[in-house]
């Protein structure tokens, strides 16, 4: 499955990754967040099966960036991680379009559970279509 993780901080990043234990995860990415997204990076997230984002740089703009990768990959498993445990500041990033929200101190077994109900979702989804 092509992975992409994508924040500010590349300890943070590379930590992530680590969690991701399962041969599934092979084709790992990074992308570091600077000012700007390159060319490169924008192919890389709307090629990507699964795309996990450090939200806690983001700021206010959480929501927008949310929305902004799922613009770019609709299809996409997103998985959100921020540092909020309160309903009012989750809600919104799933509305978004994000799969499954942890907290950024999740374990690796946390990020394989949401990954699989997020495949869940989509393949019932698809199921569903196809009736």
């Amino acid at each position: 499955m092509k992975t992409l993780i994508i924040g500010k901080n590349s300890a943070i990043n590379t930590a992530i990754g680590g969690l991701l234990k399962s041969d599934d995860f092979r084709d790992l990415n990074y992308i570091h967040l600077g000012e700007n997204l390159t060319i490169e990076d924008i192919e890389n997230i709307s090629q990507a099966a699964l795309v996990i984002i450090d939200l806690t740089s983001t700021k206010s703009n959480s929501k927008l960036f949310v929305q902004q990768i799922r613009q770019l990959n609709p299809p996409a498993i997103v998985l959100a991680l921020h540092i909020y445990h309160e309903p009012e500041f989750i809600a919104p990033i799933i509305e978004a379009g994000a799969s499954a929200y942890l907290r950024l101190n999740t374990s690796s077994q946390e990020i394989e559970t949401a990954i699989k109900l997020a495949q869940l979702r989509i393949n019932g989804t698809t199921q569903d279509s196809q009736k």
